[in-house]
């Protein structure tokens, strides 16, 4: 609002204070002009697309996702969003987190659905309302979409031993942490198995966050098979470090599932 001074005159602010929720009576200045005796305590701040944030390496990044049918959102841009920071991200997002956990399916992949090969005639597959092209899709003999080469083989195996799976089902935790293993299998005797594929160990980043997710799961009841039955059920874990092994995962599966 506008001060009134001498002669009734209405003049502009000459400043705006904003003071946040949480920290009553603590207030910010921001001020219209330049002061360079001091930097300003609060700054304007634009929000910018996805692709105009590449290369900024902010250190911090909100990412603001709306309720989309998917039409206008892709994997390809969730991951470019999600990596735009060096140090924090925060996403918010008005629909549940199932709708953006789906955006990394590749039937949202703007890449698997380009019928433009150069070389060689694209092979188009329709999944659903979608239309991929072959070479550029992981599908396992039920149909699913998966996400690594390796995946599709362990998918395959358990479908050739008659062992009900399903693909990257919830697991909640008692902190109300959901993750989603790759394989869930509910045995016939009621027990819980978790299948994790671990297909980038050499990546240091990667290696460290599956040590911290094995440790989540060992504290909501779900142990490795070479450590017992934990008290919500097994965890089987295989990897790529010495390529792929599909005889030996047989092997394993016939195991663990007694066949």
């Amino acid at each position: 609002m506008g001060q009134t001074r001498s002669g009734n005159v209405k003049w502009p602010p000459s400043k705006t204070e904003i003071e946040f929720s949480g920290r009553e009576r603590v207030k910010y200045d921001y001020y219209d002009w330049s002061d360079d005796d001091r930097a300003p305590m609060l700054e304007l701040a634009w929000a910018i697309t996805i692709h105009k944030a590449q290369g900024s390496e902010f250190e911090l990044t909100v990412v603001v996702i709306p309720r989309h049918d998917g039409a206008n959102l892709s994997r390809e841009l969730l991951y470019t969003a999600l990596t735009r920071q060096r140090g924090k991200v925060i996403l918010l997002h008005e629909s549940g987190l199932d709708d953006i956990a789906r955006l990394g399916s590749p039937i949202y992949s703007d890449t698997a659905g380009r019928l433009t090969n150069l070389f060689i005639a694209s092979d188009p597959v329709k999944v659903g309302d979608a239309v991929l092209d072959r070479g550029l899709v992981h599908r396992t003999d039920r149909g699913e979409l998966v996400r690594s080469k390796s995946e599709v083989i362990i998918a395959n195996m358990l479908h050739q031993l008659n062992v009900s799976y399903d693909y990257e089902a919830p697991f909640s935790g008692a902190d109300g942490r959901t993750v989603r293993p790759d394989f869930t299998v509910l045995t016939d005797l009621g027990e819980t198995v978790l299948w994790e594929h671990l297909g980038m160990l050499a990546d240091p980043r990667y290696a460290a966050k599956w040590a911290a997710k094995k440790a989540w799961y060992a504290c909501n009841g779900i142990l490795p098979i070479d450590e017992g039955a934990g008290e919500r059920g097994k965890l089987v874990i295989t990897d790529d470090v010495n390529g792929v092994d599909s005889s030996g995962w047989r092997q394993l599966a016939i195991k663990v599932f007694g066949i």
